[in-house]
């Protein structure tokens, strides 16, 4: 029992966590740069959304990673971030009735158009749709 109630406890935290991180990162993404205007028109853009438009795809880029290896011997590290679009699609639909996580989606799909093409090429849209309605 006791043992039960302490993985029921470490579940909740760990909810708490990732509700606070979809918060922290929403509100990032969101703020305006000091010195920039709320439209974001002159010229200082948010380095926030700079780094979510060029996130790129784990699995994508260790199968291009290894079609260059093929073609070259020595090849460039990417400077770019790499997220398993398919661990981040998976826990957004898990929480997807939720106004942040709704929110967090919509950000991902009109900043970043790697994950855009994603999502809209995945066959189980309705995993994403259902909960929404």
């Amino acid at each position: 029992w006791d043992q039960w109630l302490s993985a029921a406890a470490a579940e909740q935290s760990a909810t708490v966590l990732s509700d606070l991180s979809k918060l922290l990162l929403l509100t990032v993404l969101y703020q305006n740069v000091a010195g920039s205007t709320a439209d974001g028109h002159d010229g200082v853009p948010n380095p926030f959304n700079m780094a979510l438009s060029h996130i790129v795809n784990h699995e994508e880029q260790e199968h291009q990673n290894l079609q260059v290896a093929n073609t070259r011997a020595e090849s460039r590290p990417s400077h770019r971030l790499q997220v398993s679009f398919n661990k981040l699609l998976s826990s957004l639909c898990s929480t997807l009735p939720e106004d942040d996580s709704i929110l967090l989606l919509y950000t991902f799909m009109t900043r970043n158009q790697a994950f855009k093409d994603y999502v809209l090429s995945r066959s189980n849209l309705s995993d994403l749709v259902l909960p929404l309605a």
